[in-house]
C-alpha cells in the first residue's frame, strides 16, 4: 500500500510544480508581428506587435488547433501562435 501512496504523493508533487513553472499574470513579448482573433477558429480581431509585451491566459482547442488567450492594451483574443512569445523577467515599464 505504501508503494501507491509514494505514487499518489510524487503525482500530485508533479502536477505542483508543473501549475507553478508559469507565474499566471506575468507578461511576454512577441517575436514577431502576432494576430490576434475574436475567438476560436474566427475572424482577426487586432494586431500585437513584435517586441510588444501582453499576458497570457488559458488555452483553448479548435478543430485542429490549441489557441492562447492573450491580454494586450485591456483587449483580449485568441492567439494562434504561442511558440512566439518569449517570458520577460521584469515588468515592463
Amino acid at each position: 500500500m505504501s508503494r501507491i501512496a509514494n505514487l499518489i504523493r510524487f503525482t500530485l508533487f508533479a502536477c505542483l510544480f508543473a501549475c507553478l513553472s508559469e507565474t499566471p499574470g506575468s507578461h511576454w513579448i512577441t517575436l514577431k508581428d502576432l494576430k490576434i482573433y475574436t475567438a476560436v477558429n474566427s475572424d482577426q480581431y487586432f494586431t500585437v506587435k513584435s517586441g510588444t509585451a501582453c499576458s497570457k491566459g488559458d488555452f483553448s482547442y479548435g478543430k485542429v488547433d490549441r489557441y492562447l488567450e492573450v491580454e494586450r492594451n485591456g483587449k483580449r483574443g485568441w492567439l494562434l501562435e504561442d511558440s512566439l512569445l518569449t517570458e520577460q523577467k521584469e515588468q515592463p515599464k
